[in-house]
């Protein structure tokens, strides 16, 4: 629980540093790669970063699903894809929730809170790869699409 209780924390942070630095979004605009070789990026207010779709939420089940589960692309959940490979590969009876948390496709999501407990464990795998911020558009009425960034 002290490895959750850390991401939250560094959640916390790079989440705050990113409401500062974008205070007003004016414009998002996708460059996304059709190969699976090439970084999909996202230009927030004329600065680009890379993503990778971490997972959506939908209000109306309350269900997350991991971007794992279903893009066309490889590039755009390449990072996230690994989350769950981690999980099935590094079992550790100290960590058996993560690796439920990861290999899970679908969580029920009793309490939002834990939207961001997921984002947070999520963070904290990927730091070591670049990535620091999130990102989330509504799709819908219902569907949340939440992004994680690495600048360029």
């Amino acid at each position: 629980m002290d490895k959750i209780k850390q991401s939250i924390i560094m959640y916390d942070f790079y989440r705050h540093q990113f409401d500062q630095n974008f205070k007003k979004i004016s414009s998002v605009k996708f460059n996304d790669s059709t190969t699976d070789l090439d970084p999909s990026i996202i230009i927030i207010n004329n600065i680009s970063f890379v993503y990778n779709i971490v997972g959506r939420f939908d209000n109306s089940t309350n269900i997350w699903e991991w971007g794992w589960l279903n893009n066309e692309v490889k590039n755009k959940t390449y990072n996230i894809r690994e989350l769950f490979f981690y999980g099935l590969d590094n079992y550790d009876e100290n960590f058996k929730i993560i690796n439920n948390i990861f290999t899970n496709s679908k969580i029920k999501i009793d309490n939002k809170i834990n939207i961001d407990i997921l984002l947070a464990i999520t963070l904290r795998f990927l730091t070591g790869r670049g990535f620091k911020y999130f990102y989330s558009i509504k799709d819908n009425n219902n569907i949340t699409k939440y992004y994680i960034l690495k600048e360029t």
